[in-house]
């Protein structure tokens, strides 16, 4: 899955992507969802 680091952050612009890895037991915070 391809992320972008933007300051302190890893932003994964990818919808499906970031829910692939919330799934998998991430726990960070949604932006814009």
């Amino acid at each position: 899955m391809k992320s972008e680091l933007i300051e302190n952050r890893i932003i994964i612009w990818n919808i499906d992507d970031s829910r692939k890895l919330f799934g998998q037991g991430y726990y960070g915070k949604p932006i814009g969802i």
